[in-house]
């Protein structure tokens, strides 16, 4: 029997088809503060968030919090955010906000939503 994933958990639980995984994660963990500029950014460079969306697949198909925290801590080591809006107007996705939903997903057993600082995780596909 395969264990069920991170993926799996997050589709699941905001009815997220596998194919949109990704992205979603990818809006749902972002700074809030950059958000309109990243989709503008993004249509101009897709490429721009390459290393964010490479970062949410590395963590995709972790069974465990514990296997999720080693990857992510892997992928931090590696790939040092670089550049003024990465580093200054934090124009990326949050790790750490990648990190409370993991632990919230793999932890969560009593089926109530799934929150961050009171306010309800939905993604935006």
């Amino acid at each position: 029997m395969n264990a069920i994933t991170f993926r799996d958990k997050y589709c699941e639980r905001f009815g997220c088809p596998p194919e949109a995984f990704a992205e979603s994660v990818f809006w749902q963990c972002f700074y809030p503060r950059c958000k309109s500029f990243a989709r503008l950014l993004r249509w101009f460079n897709p490429d721009f968030f390459r290393d964010d969306l490479e970062f949410i697949r590395s963590v995709a198909d972790t069974a465990s919090f514990d296997e999720m925290q080693t990857e992510i801590a892997d992928f931090r080591i590696n790939h040092t955010p670089r550049g003024f809006l990465r580093t200054r107007m934090l124009c990326r996705m949050s790790g750490q906000k990648l990190t409370n939903l993991g632990s919230k997903l793999f932890n969560n057993h009593d089926g109530g939503p799934v929150t961050n600082g009171g306010t309800d995780f939905t993604p935006r596909v």
